[in-house]
């Protein structure tokens, strides 16, 4: 059994793209996750969790590269497992 508590330092941040855009890419995960990290280290929040769905730009080796590049730097990413049966109930 576990805690979680969330201070008042929880928000959402997200970006908008129209269908105009054309198709969100890896290089858009990663400059999203870039804003987290410097939202986070702007309101003095300690860690930031991510947990993508497994999207192909989600779980790209280029954004996995950057997660773990990242992972001491204030951003922990929780790749779900693929075909996770329970997780789907």
């Amino acid at each position: 059994m576990g805690q979680l508590t969330i201070k008042e330092h929880f928000a959402f941040v997200y970006d908008a793209y129209s269908k105009d855009d054309g198709a969100i890419k890896s290089e858009h995960i990663i400059k999203y996750m870039e804003r987290l990290l410097n939202y986070g280290k702007s309101r003095g929040i300690n860690k930031t969790v991510i947990i993508p769905d497994n999207t192909k730009p989600h779980t790209s080796a280029e954004v996995k590269e950057f997660a773990a590049a990242h992972e001491n730097d204030l951003i922990h990413v929780f790749f779900q497992l693929v075909f996770e049966f329970i997780l789907n109930i």
